[in-house]
């Protein structure tokens, strides 16, 4: 496997409280980076990415930060996505893109099984580990584009990010954020659901604050479906993991509003 290198810290993107507009469920994962250092996750380039690659990145997170969204994506963003693309295009049927190690094991496997190829260093070569920057730039993408109202445009980006990553929790619930928008809460559930599975495989420092947000993701869902005991137990769930989720103790609040109004 090719070897990693750590290039800048990147701050989660939160999901939103439903009673509250505290916390903004699209909240930049590179403009909300200052105050709460534990939120940091970091973004990893293969060692053999050329120093455009980093230098768009660092611009990138230059722009988003000042809120020049549009030219973050065209002058920084795409041309991350043109470089992979142009380079990985036709050569590999199997490619994926993984943060963790976990994560890596996991879409090996997934691919030597499609193969049909089960034994012991039997890996074909279709199967190749691509640098996590080519699905980051795709999340990006997503993000910016949800930002100025284009979720089609959004949800195209966030498919082709889950396509080199499929158990991405972080690209997930992004995903599942837009079918919230729309109002199609039955197929967002289902999104959010698969991301708290996903996070298992998360990066170690990052992996409690993705589950949260998968889980909050999941019972904002099942609140709108008036399924709330269900919501309740994600909530719950929760706050066992983070005793200090102010957002889910909030919904569970809500929760109680709406039985005590559906007792009058």
């Amino acid at each position: 496997m090719k070897q990693y290198i750590l290039i800048i810290g990147l701050a989660l993107a939160l999901p939103g409280c439903k009673t509250t507009n505290t916390n903004n469920t699209n909240a930049s994962p590179i403009a909300s980076m200052s105050a709460d250092g534990n939120k940091e996750v970091l973004a990893l380039v293969a060692s053999d990415a050329p120093p455009e690659i980093y230098q768009h990145m660092k611009e990138a997170q230059l722009l988003i930060q000042k809120g020049d969204l549009s030219k973050a994506l065209d002058a920084n963003i795409d041309p991350i996505i043109e470089y992979f693309t142009q380079k990985y295009q036709n050569k590999y049927s199997n490619m994926f893109s993984a943060r963790s190690k976990q994560e890596s094991m996991l879409y090996t496997m997934t691919g030597l099984l499609q193969s049909g190829l089960t034994k012991k260093n039997n890996k074909p070569d279709n199967i190749y580990n691509i640098p996590y920057v080519f699905a980051f730039a795709f999340y990006l993408k997503g993000y910016i584009n949800i930002s100025l109202g284009r979720l089609s445009a959004a949800k195209n980006a966030l498919n082709q990010a889950l396509q080199l990553s499929p158990n991405n929790s972080l690209f997930s619930s992004e995903l599942g954020h837009i079918y919230q928008t729309e109002k199609r809460y039955i197929e967002a559930l289902e999104i959010f659901e698969k991301s708290v599975k996903d996070a298992d495989v998360s990066p170690t420092e990052i992996k409690i604050t993705e589950k949260g947000r998968a889980l909050r993701g999941a019972g904002y869902s099942l609140i709108e479906l008036n399924r709330l005991d269900e919501a309740e137990v994600k909530y719950n769930e929760a706050i066992k993991l983070n005793p200090d989720d102010k957002s889910s103790s909030n919904e569970l609040k809500y929760i109680s509003e709406l039985r005590n109004k559906g007792s009058l």
